[in-house]
């Protein structure tokens, strides 16, 4: 487990490395975004889902990462679907392959298959 750990880290501090403000791809809309980079320099947490994909939470956004490029999350006051705040303090994944998404906001959870964020309320 520590081997497999060890070189996702590596991978991701490779590309991270390599990549720069420059190699936007594609801009969607005003909640998402794909790019060969991260959304910030500052991780603050990741965690990878079943399939393997890594989900990584920065100081600006939340991440994505699919083996070929991140595809960026971000909050969007006019949409109810995004995360709730662009920090991103904590991810978890549970055992029915949610993610949970702290923010200093509130929580949230993603349903994977529509890309939808759940703001949980107390």
């Amino acid at each position: 487990m520590r081997k497999i750990l060890y070189s996702i880290l590596c991978t991701l501090a490779v590309l991270l490395a390599s990549c720069t403000k420059e190699n936007k791809l594609i801009a969607l809309d005003g909640r998402m975004e794909t790019s060969a980079i991260l959304s910030s320099d500052e991780v603050k947490t990741f965690v990878q889902n079943f399939d393997g994909r890594m989900w990584i939470g920065t100081s600006y956004g939340l991440n994505l990462y699919d083996g070929q490029s991140f595809t960026s999350f971000y909050f969007n006051n006019n949409d109810t679907t995004t995360i709730p705040d662009n920090s991103i303090l904590k991810l978890f994944r549970d055992r029915q392959n949610r993610i949970w998404i702290g923010t200093h906001h509130g929580l949230a959870l993603l349903t994977l298959a529509q890309k939808i964020f759940t703001f949980l309320t107390t």
